[in-house]
């Protein structure tokens, strides 16, 4: 299935294996939404220079809180995660997507477009509590690739964040990646150059993406 989008506002669904079901438009119509220049399949694609073979499973840790989510219109976080869940689905990789701000939502691990879809379609818009990894619940397996998507403005980032690593070099296999939507912490929390740091330092590489809302 692919979505054309044109300036205009217009678009067109082509599919090549029968029409394809409300989900699966939904995830494609999102991940199609522009962060700068590209597409969320362009800007979030975990898999872009992945070369090495094997069943990987992609855990998806997708900030909707309020410094994310502003005038009801799907955050920049919701279109790079579909972006990066349609090239794992697509490669054959489950999908796991921990959908977090004062509360975390998990669903998966899962190749069901329709779950991958539901969890993507809640905007908790409040604060922001990154959850530890144990609380991730995964099941034994990976190697994983793990996508936090998010403003960094996270209040327990000092709290939780190494323990990221620490999960991260108990497997040399498992990879992390930051997709960073700007906009930095709030008043409250931590400067941003110190945020993206300490990411960095528990194992995510991070890759900035411009332009946090679709249609902008």
């Amino acid at each position: 299935m692919e979505v054309t989008r044109y300036t205009d506002g217009g678009r067109v669904l082509r599919s090549t294996g029968g029409p394809p079901n409300r989900a699966a438009m939904g995830l494609l119509d999102l991940a199609a939404g522009k962060l700068g220049d590209r597409s969320g399949s362009q800007a979030c694609n975990p898999y872009r220079s992945w070369r090495s073979s094997g069943r990987r499973e992609l855990i998806l840790i997708v900030d909707t809180s309020g410094s994310v989510v502003r005038n009801r219109r799907a955050p920049a976080s919701l279109v790079c995660a579909a972006g990066a869940a349609l090239a794992a689905l697509k490669r054959g990789f489950p999908v796991t997507v921990v959908n977090f701000s004062s509360i975390t939502q998990r669903y998966g691990p899962t190749d069901d477009i329709e779950v991958v879809y539901r969890a993507l379609s809640t905007f908790q818009a409040q604060g922001t509590v990154l959850p530890r990894p144990e609380l991730l619940r995964l099941e034994p397996g990976g190697p994983f690739d793990y996508a936090l998507i998010s403003d960094t403005a996270i209040h327990n980032l000092k709290q939780v964040i190494p323990t990221y690593g620490k999960v991260l070099r108990a497997d040399p296999r498992n990879r992390a990646l930051l997709y960073y939507l700007g906009g930095g912490p709030l008043e409250e929390d931590m400067d941003p150059a110190e945020a993206l740091e300490l990411i960095r330092r528990a194992g995510f590489k991070a890759e900035q993406v411009d332009r946090p809302w679709i249609g902008s």
